[in-house]
């Protein structure tokens, strides 16, 4: 499957992980139903999922020897004599890491929606227990998942933890 600037996170991804992460049970209804995880199954699988993306996406990116916005200066300033090998490899390598970053932002979107309990389109709901209460907190940090109080915030804190870093460090 391809990531493209055009389409950095496509369907078909998502729709893989979602079947990777069914039960044996829960592959056997969806089968049944011909939908096999085109849309979310649920809240808390759609969460993992998508923060399995942004901290793969993350690390991907940390492993580029020169950061996008160093190789882009570099390219600018002339670094790489045009046309040689280096500046070929330098312009993939700017490619990759665009596309890349516009994955991982498009997987922290639709985390941040999936959290505010806007994944299914309905009203907010605890991004922990799944509860559509009145009053519901938002994470102090991001302020991109809704919570009941503070226990479910405890709660699913392992789950949200770099989704939650990585939204506040966009800010």
């Amino acid at each position: 499957m391809s990531l493209t600037l055009a389409n950095p996170l496509p369907k078909d991804v998502l729709r893989y992980l979602r079947i990777q992460r069914l039960s044996e049970l829960d592959l056997g209804d969806a089968a049944r139903q011909k939908s096999v995880a085109e849309t979310m199954i649920n809240e808390s699988n759609e969460m993992q999922i998508l923060q399995a993306l942004v901290e793969s996406f993350h690390a991907l990116l940390g492993g580029f020897a020169t950061p996008l916005e160093q190789l882009d200066q570099q390219l600018k300033e002339g670094v790489y004599t045009p046309g040689g090998n280096t500046w070929a490899a330098a312009h993939v390598s700017l490619g990759e890491q665009r596309v890349l970053r516009a994955a991982k932002e498009t997987a922290e979107d639709l985390l941040a929606k999936v959290g505010n309990g806007h994944g299914s389109g309905g009203a907010a709901k605890c991004a922990n227990c799944g509860q559509h209460s009145g009053q519901l907190m938002l994470c102090g940090r991001c302020k991109g998942v809704r919570y009941c109080g503070r226990a479910c915030q405890v709660a699913h804190f392992k789950v949200h933890k770099e989704a939650c870093r990585a939204a506040a460090s966009k800010r």
